[in-house]
């Protein structure tokens, strides 16, 4: 006995092959949407890429050898050590000679063996006015806060001074 198996309508052939094209368009044009997007964005990641160097250190520099105005950021007590925001400088050979400028950044700047002046008292209009201590690096950093803007001069041993100085920032290191 043979059963016969009844055969799928003709009509649903041709749906099929309707889906079947509507899914490969499908896919095409996702595909060409993918591209566009790659197409565009990457030239415009390269565009927004700063130009130039991008080192930036995790922690500031330590400042050697240089002569520098620079304002006071803060203190760490414990490993006696000073960040300052350098706003003009140079580094300079053991004899006082400008050689490359100081980069206006944040650096560090070590406060062992260092010496401080400390002036008060200063009348601008009267020359010579005031007073000038020396006091030592504890006394200093009790006196001292956040904003002290004073003058900087790093070589074999450190001076800070807030007093008068000579024109660092053109070079004249005095």
């Amino acid at each position: 006995m043979e059963s016969a198996v009844p055969a799928r309508p003709i009509e649903v052939d041709p749906l099929i092959a309707e889906a079947k094209r509507r899914a490969r368009r499908r896919r095409i044009s996702v595909v060409a949407a993918l591209l566009v997007v790659v197409a565009v964005a990457v030239p415009l990641a390269g565009s927004l890429r700063p130009s130039g160097a991008t080192f930036k250190p995790a922690r500031p520099i330590v400042l050697r050898n240089a002569v520098a105005l620079g304002t006071l950021v803060s203190i760490n007590r414990r490993t006696d050590v000073a960040e300052f925001r350098i706003s003009c400088g140079w580094h300079a050979t053991r004899s006082g000679r400008a050689t490359t400028k100081v980069p206006p950044v944040l650096y560090r700047v070590l406060l062992r063996r260092a010496a401080f002046t400390v002036e008060s008292g200063v009348n601008p209009r009267i020359p010579g006015s005031g007073f000038a201590t020396d006091p030592s690096l504890s006394a200093w950093e009790r006196w001292e806060r956040p904003g002290w803007r004073a003058s900087l001069r790093l070589y074999k041993t450190s001076w800070l001074s807030d007093g008068p100085t000579t024109n660092i920032c053109a070079g004249v290191l005095g």
